[in-house]
């Protein structure tokens, strides 16, 4: 079962996720989306399409939980380094060449050019 989503910059996409999870989370996708402010960027309106933690609170939570599993916090932030050079790895691992698993983190990160996940590869 394929669920379709929007994502980051409000990038659609079909879930590569076992299908009980899209469904879960297909139930807390909100009806309209609800705009929002994020920390940092008082210019910029975001918009939030799923009942879930975002943003500055989310980061609050992960550096809370973080901390009390692992006695240490790099920041939600840090997460996405550690997907994007995680996952770059087992696509190689699946005979993917380098540029073409770049392009497919950089899209499921949200980003629309491939370039932008080397911040994350540091």
């Amino acid at each position: 079962m394929k669920i379709k989503f929007i994502g980051k910059g409000g990038h659609e996409y079909l879930s590569t996720i076992s299908p009980q999870t899209a469904l879960r989370l297909k139930n807390q996708q909100l009806s309209h989306p609800i705009d929002f402010k994020e920390r940092g960027q008082h210019n910029v309106v975001c918009q939030k399409h799923y009942d879930l933690p975002a943003g500055n609170y989310l980061s609050k939570l992960w550096t809370i939980a973080s901390r009390h599993v692992l006695d240490h916090s790099h920041g939600i932030h840090g997460l996405r380094h550690t997907y994007a050079q995680w996952r770059i790895a087992q696509l190689q691992d699946t005979g993917m060449n380098w540029n073409v698993a770049k392009e497919c983190v950089s899209q499921t990160m949200g980003h629309y050019r491939a370039a932008e996940v080397d911040t994350y590869l540091r």
